[in-house]
């Protein structure tokens, strides 16, 4: 897949988000993993990005084969990426913005929707410029790995978070009406 696809454009800010939730964790993973795929190969940069998307798309799918199933949704995207590029846009991206919403502070969803958006604003520049282009003869091809991972790093403990706030709530008792638990 090439991020140059216009489809995709609307859904490379979503990661953004991550930064206001753990400011200080998401620079750190992102450093490390973006050292981590400097390092790899080609192939290895695939296969990264392959198999921590499997990962990263179960946690669309509320079902107990949810990583078998979204293995077989992978293999079908390598056969028509088109379906993968319509379902990261009209699916995947929304339900991270509307699980944001019901997660954050209203604060915090306005800094995260800033965030998003400056990021969008600047990739559609950054490739009008052809920087993606620059970064894969500086970096490498799949250089956007490194972002991509970095973010399901994060996403997960985002939801470890979640899900322990969650348990919190259920082993005192209280009962759970608020809509600021996300647990997949």
């Amino acid at each position: 897949m090439h991020i140059r696809y216009p489809l995709l454009l609307p859904m490379i800010g979503h990661g953004a988000t991550d930064i206001i939730d753990l400011p200080m964790t998401t620079l750190q993973t992102h450093f490390f993993i973006s050292l981590i795929v400097y390092l790899m190969k080609e192939n290895e940069r695939q296969i990264l990005l392959l198999l921590s998307s499997i990962i990263h798309i179960s946690r669309d799918i509320p079902h107990k084969n949810r990583i078998l199933l979204s293995a077989c949704f992978h293999k079908i995207w390598l056969w028509k990426p088109i379906i993968a590029k319509l379902y990261l846009l009209l699916f995947h991206t929304p339900t991270h913005y509307i699980r944001n919403h019901a997660l954050s502070s209203r604060k915090n969803f306005l800094l995260k929707s800033l965030c998003s958006v400056t990021t969008t604003i600047l990739s559609y520049f950054s490739l009008q410029n052809n920087i993606d282009i620059k970064c894969d003869n500086l970096f490498g091809k799949y250089w956007w790995t490194a972002p991509v991972v970095g973010h399901i790093i994060i996403n997960e403990k985002i939801n470890k978070i979640n899900a322990n706030k969650y348990k919190e709530k259920f082993v005192q008792g209280e009962i759970c009406t608020s809509k600021k638990f996300y647990l997949i």
